[in-house]
């Protein structure tokens, strides 16, 4: 991944966020509640369409600490609260990919499917939705604390996952972001993750000492085959000699390491898929003074996952579901 080193360098005029990661919500929430933070993946995507104002206000009223959202950045320049790389999954009319389109014309009059069919269930929501923008969102939650008091979390994920290889074709998605997030002063409610260190890289040239981490899943070429099964919810746990395998020590100590997250990323953050993890994993970010979060996908959406639960004949969908 040396090509992060293409990033563009600091910009030493702009103002430093002065809020160390240990006195940030996103860690310091935990010590305070004596438990891990809870996030709303893409808001309450049950009762709303994911990743709307209205998943996100829905994730807050019934309990949550904080929520996950993914955004894209349009090509003129709207930074939009969206999962996929096209529209097709999600809203009504033709297939759009979402980089490629415009919010004034490809998508601010769209409007969220009524409908959504996923593997083990199909959900109905009231209304057709429209999308959410992220400075809309921020207005929304800016100052709202969860039912326990604390600071409400947004935990925005940048799109598309794919790393950019070339600077001519790397997205600017992450200079915008950290632009609205100092424009609306969310530094303390807002942590910003990713599956690409450049797009990271710039939230942190252009709003240094923002909290940020990249992410670990079970689809990485390589960590998800060797470590993606370590926490495995079905049948197909490795035996102890995988697990304890030189390549697969190798493997889990270099991501321990956290060697690629503090000289590529600059990261306080990490975002572990909950597949990758040992034993003992958390503890050792947690020991590199790293704020760690685990993220997984319960129980609707395993359009993504490596390696799903049993069917629902095995008793797997009501052990894991969350009322």
């Amino acid at each position: 991944m040396g090509f992060c080193s293409s990033t563009p360098p600091r910009d030493n005029t702009a103002p430093d966020v002065n809020i160390k990661i240990e006195d940030h919500v996103a860690h310091s929430g935990a010590t305070t509640l004596r438990r891990p933070l809870v996030y709303g993946h893409r808001g309450g995507s049950k009762k709303y369409p994911e990743n709307t104002i209205e998943a996100f206000k829905d994730a807050l009223a019934n309990g949550a600490d904080g929520c996950e959202l993914d955004v894209f950045l349009t090509k003129d320049k709207y930074v939009v609260c969206f999962h996929d790389d096209t529209t097709e999954r999600l809203l009504d009319g033709p297939k759009v990919k979402v980089v490629d389109a415009v919010w004034k014309g490809d998508l601010e009059d769209r409007r969220h499917k009524r409908t959504l069919t996923y593997d083990r269930e199909t959900l109905a929501f009231d209304t057709a939705h429209p999308i959410s923008l992220l400075e809309d969102v921020f207005k929304e939650f800016k100052g709202k604390t969860s039912n326990l008091g604390l600071p409400f979390v947004l935990n925005v994920e940048l799109k598309p996952g794919m790393p950019s290889l070339f600077p001519l074709w790397g997205h600017k998605v992450g200079k915008y972001v950290a632009n609205l997030i100092r424009e609306h002063g969310m530094e303390a409610q807002v942590t910003v993750v990713g599956f690409d260190p450049k797009k990271l890289r710039q939230v942190e040239s252009v709003y240094p000492g923002l909290h940020t981490g990249w992410q670990y899943d079970d689809n990485f070429p390589i960590l998800g085959s060797v470590l993606g099964t370590a926490n495995s919810w079905s049948n197909k746990t490795p035996t102890k000699e995988e697990r304890q395998g030189l390549f697969t020590k190798f493997i889990r100590g270099f991501m321990e390491s956290a060697i690629v997250d503090r000289l590529i990323v600059g990261a306080t953050i990490v975002d572990l898929e909950h597949t990758v993890c040992d034993d003992n994993t958390v503890e050792k970010f947690h020991d590199k003074g790293f704020a760690v979060g685990c993220f997984a996908f319960f129980p609707t959406d395993l359009s993504s996952v490596l390696d799903p639960p049993p069917t629902d004949g095995e008793g797997a969908y009501e052990r894991y579901q969350l009322d």
